[in-house]
């Protein structure tokens, strides 16, 4: 079992470059850094409801009130995921993906060794 999910952790590995690459090219457009990343929150919070409802229909119900029970540090996730969205907008045009992956990629492997 342990091997699907190291396969899906892998898949969205390899996505996530791209990801980059489609936020910096949004900036062109969009100019605002923050714009662009508003719109990738944007477009990742439909596609969130979306799955969240065909979730509970199919018999896998969520409780939006254990939310208030969480402790405050459990609400940064999204700070950081629109830290790390809005740096990659910055960072892609001007490094380029390859450079922005690996320092985000060393910059995880630190994190993870000081939580661990």
């Amino acid at each position: 079992m342990k091997f699907g999910w190291l396969t899906l952790s892998l898949a969205v590995g390899l996505i996530i470059p791209l990801q980059q690459a489609m936020n910096a090219k949004m900036r062109t457009f969009v100019v605002n850094p923050m714009y662009a990343s508003l719109v990738n929150f944007f477009a990742g919070a439909v596609l969130g409801i979306v799955v969240a409802a065909i979730m509970s229909a199919s018999g896998e119900p969520g409780n939006w009130r254990r939310a208030t029970e969480a402790p405050w540090w459990a609400w940064c996730g999204g700070l950081i995921g629109m830290a790390f969205i809005t740096a990659g907008v910055l960072c892609v045009p001007r490094i380029g993906v390859a450079s922005f992956s690996a320092a985000v990629l060393v910059g995880q492997l630190v994190g993870a060794m000081l939580l661990d």
